[in-house]
C-alpha cells in the first residue's frame, strides 16, 4: 500500500463503494446556483443600464450644431467583454460540477453558459451594426442609441407626385370603347 501523501483521493478506498450524490441535493444546488447566476447577470445588466443613462451636467458629445464635425460613436466593447467573462466563469463552474458528479447542476450551468454566449454574440453584432450604420451616415438617429440629429437626405425627401391625366371638358372619357 502506498503511503498517504495527504492529497485527496479520486477513488474511494478499496472495499468501499462509490456513493453518488443525491439527485434531490443536486437539483436543489442547481436551483441555488441558477438564482446566483441570475443575480450576477441582473447586477451586470443594471450596471450597464445606469451607465448608459446621460449624466447630469455632462456635455452631450453628439449634440447637433456644436462646433466641429460630427463624430460617429465608437464600439463599446465593455458589455461584450463583461458578459463573455461571466459566461466563461459559468462554463468553468459547469465543468467543476460535472467533474464532481453533480450532473443536474453541471448541465444546467452549461446550458446557462451557452445562452449567455448566444446573447453576447447577438448583442455584440447588434451594437456593431448600429456603430457601422452611424459611421456610414453620421448625424442620423438610430434606435437604441443616444445619438440625435437628422435623418439622411434621402429619407427626408417626399416621393415626387405622380401626375394623373385629367381629361379636358367635353372630351370623351379615356378607356376602351
Amino acid at each position: 500500500m502506498a503511503p498517504d501523501s495527504g492529497a485527496p483521493r479520486r477513488n474511494p478506498p478499496a472495499g468501499q463503494p462509490h456513493r453518488p450524490p443525491s439527485r434531490w441535493g443536486d437539483a436543489a444546488l442547481a436551483v441555488l446556483v441558477l438564482v446566483a447566476d441570475a443575480v450576477v447577470l441582473a447586477a451586470a445588466v443594471a450596471y450597464f443600464v445606469v451607465r448608459s443613462l446621460p449624466r447630469l451636467g455632462a456635455v452631450n458629445r453628439t449634440t447637433p450644431g456644436r462646433a466641429g464635425p460630427e463624430e460617429a460613436p465608437a464600439m463599446d466593447w465593455t458589455p461584450v467583454i463583461t458578459f463573455g467573462a461571466v459566461a466563461a466563469v459559468v462554463l468553468l463552474t459547469a465543468w467543476v460540477f460535472l467533474r464532481a458528479d453533480l450532473v443536474i447542476t453541471g448541465t444546467l450551468q452549461a446550458v446557462v453558459a451557452v445562452l449567455i454566449v448566444i446573447a453576447v454574440i447577438v448583442g455584440g453584432a447588434r451594437s456593431w451594426k448600429i456603430v457601422r450604420t452611424a459611421t456610414a451616415h453620421p448625424g442620423t438617429t438610430h434606435p437604441g442609441t443616444a445619438r440625435t440629429g437628422t435623418a439622411p437626405p434621402d429619407a427626408t425627401r417626399a416621393p415626387a407626385p405622380v401626375p394623373v391625366p385629367v381629361p379636358a371638358r367635353g372630351s370623351p372619357p379615356a378607356g376602351p370603347p
